[in-house]
């Protein structure tokens, strides 16, 4: 015999599913510490709570460079990878004439983010971090609502990556990253 399935069994089943998924992905942020000021290991700072001295070396180690000046997408990417994190490119308009790319605050404002969804956002050539309705970067260092930012609403806006936790038992400090050796 076949059981159907009222669509209120249905609702109430999908909410479960959600709550779930809230509590399991939730991303904990932290305040970038360290001596290294550049956005790139801040934005790795804020995610895994290391300091931004040792965000840097493991940026270095991935870039080969002696500095974290300019950190590129894709080695940002290696290392929150290296750390247990998935990024899903969400939106990208770096291939639009910047006069023609949205601005962080008409991409927030048609977004309708989730207060559990987490982005990693390059806007203004500038990486920054916005959980829900909470904004942090290594400018601001405390967490803040989106509206009440004083600059940076008006960066022209690149891309953003869903950034979700695969780490079952927290974040480690990553030995190895695509195979080589992080510097010490």
């Amino acid at each position: 015999m076949k059981q159907h399935t009222t669509p209120e069994c249905f609702h109430a089943a999908r909410r479960r599913q959600i709550r779930r998924f809230q509590d399991s992905t939730i991303i904990d942020l932290h305040r970038p510490h360290g001596k290294n000021r550049w956005c790139g290991p801040g934005a790795i700072s804020i995610l895994t709570g290391c300091s931004t001295d040792e965000a840097s070396r493991l940026i270095r180690t991935v870039s080969g460079k002696t500095r974290t000046t300019g950190t590129s997408p894709r080695h940002l990417s290696l290392v929150l990878e290296a750390f247990g994190f998935e990024l899903y490119r969400d939106e990208d308009y770096r291939d639009l004439d910047t006069k023609k790319r949205p601005t962080l605050q008409k991409w927030f404002d048609r977004k309708k983010i989730q207060p559990w969804d987490t982005y990693l956002i390059l806007a203004g050539h500038h990486f920054q971090i916005v959980q829900g309705d909470l904004y942090i970067d290594n400018i601001v260092k405390d967490f803040i609502a989106f509206e009440d930012i004083d600059r940076g609403k008006r960066r022209r806006f690149g891309t953003a990556w869903q950034i979700f936790d695969t780490t079952a038992d927290g974040i480690k400090m990553p030995r190895f990253i695509n195979g080589v050796r992080v510097i010490r």
